[in-house]
């Protein structure tokens, strides 16, 4: 059985936030639609929308990332996104992305 998330939520511990959006962004790998600055919880982030173009992106050509990357600094980079298809999940999902991180709060670990 594979579980199949609609929203996902992840830190990159080891991803700096510049290579996150270089990674995003890469034409070899992307069909960029749109890349835009934010702000999320307080940090630095961009909502990069996407179409996979080559496997090696990790998302099957063809299907679109939405996503916002946080620059959360030495942590690395938070991901808050979807993966999909146009048509009415795929749209509910962005809804979701975007509600979530527009009432996100990000703490330090204890």
């Amino acid at each position: 059985m594979t579980l199949e998330v609609a929203v996902t939520i992840r830190l990159e511990a080891n991803v700096s936030y510049a290579d996150a959006i270089a990674a995003a962004t890469d034409p070899s790998a992307w069909d960029v639609a749109s890349s835009t600055a934010y702000t999320v919880a307080g940090f630095p982030a961009t909502l990069v929308e996407a179409t996979s173009t080559d496997a090696s992106s990790g998302v099957p050509v063809g299907s679109t990332r939405y996503a916002y990357f946080l620059d959360i600094g030495a942590n690395g980079t938070a991901v808050i996104g979807t993966t999909g298809t146009a048509g009415d999940a795929f749209d509910a999902n962005t809804a979701t992305v975007d509600l979530i991180a527009s009432q996100s709060t990000v703490s330090a670990p204890s």
